[in-house]
């Protein structure tokens, strides 16, 4: 499988980096499986965090805004629509963004570089011979707030 990222680094983020956080996540991926009744290996915390980079980047801002929302590391957990992401997807993610990740880029950089070593995970885990297309990414997202829900 031909590598799918095409990450812009900046803001001292390096390949190495980049490298050591697909790691750590995908060892995070690999250790919330579940074995459905088929006895299929289902990661729920892949899709849940395919999911969470989504809710973080998209949709409307504020309620009755028309305004469209930006990656900005913040998702508020009372909206019905996010149900599920704090526990599936922002706790368990929290561990790895707080052992030093946080010091090197912000939670909504976090976020959406996980969605997308997700995507590029799953696509891999498919075991078939489609290509992933690539998928640009940068870095430089600012945080909303110091927590990861309004």
């Amino acid at each position: 499988v031909t590598l799918a990222l095409c990450f812009v680094l900046s803001h001292g983020v390096t390949v190495n980096d980049i490298n050591q956080l697909r790691i750590e996540l995908r060892e995070e991926f690999d250790s919330k499986f579940e074995t459905t009744p088929w006895g299929f290996q289902w990661r729920p915390l892949l899709a849940t965090t395919v999911r969470l980079s989504f809710h973080d980047c998209s949709g409307p801002g504020e309620a009755g805004s028309t305004e469209i929302a930006q990656c900005n590391g913040c998702v508020d957990f009372q909206n019905s629509d996010h149900a599920g992401l704090q526990t599936g997807a922002v706790e368990p993610l929290e561990d790895i963004f707080r052992s030093g990740w946080d010091q090197s880029m912000s939670r909504a950089d976090f976020w959406a570089a996980a969605g997308t070593i997700a995507i590029e995970y799953a696509q891999e885990l498919a075991g078939d011979d489609d290509l992933l297309r690539d998928i640009p990414y940068y870095f430089g997202r600012e945080d909303c707030g110091d927590d990861a829900a309004d």
